[in-house]
């Protein structure tokens, strides 16, 4: 997990993350989304959302084992829905992510 957290550390100073369920929809709508990350203790509505959201657009959603305070801790803010907005960053993410 540090090894995601660091790298996503890296995404967010490259501006290519995007934090919160709206800044998230409208990158999915304008096609600027390549992958979606949501914390563990996000609520069941904002989760259904997200994941209509992401199906409908044909983007990958990832959930963390790190909740709201922990994504704040890593990335400077508390958000529950990321969009990490690089095709080439979203690709080293998923492979972190299998890693765990």
């Amino acid at each position: 997990m540090d090894k995601l957290m660091l790298f996503l550390g890296l995404v967010v100073k490259a501006g290519k993350m995007t934090f919160g369920y709206n800044m998230t929809e409208a990158d999915v709508k304008k096609g600027r989304c390549a992958l979606v990350l949501v914390a563990s203790d996000i609520s069941d509505r904002t989760l259904r959302n997200t994941a209509r959201l992401c199906e409908s657009g044909g983007i990958d959603m990832i959930r963390l084992n790190m909740d709201m305070d922990g994504v704040a801790r890593a990335l400077g803010r508390r958000s529950g829905v990321l969009s990490v907005t690089d095709i080439n960053f979203a690709k080293r993410i998923r492979e972190l992510c299998a890693a765990d």
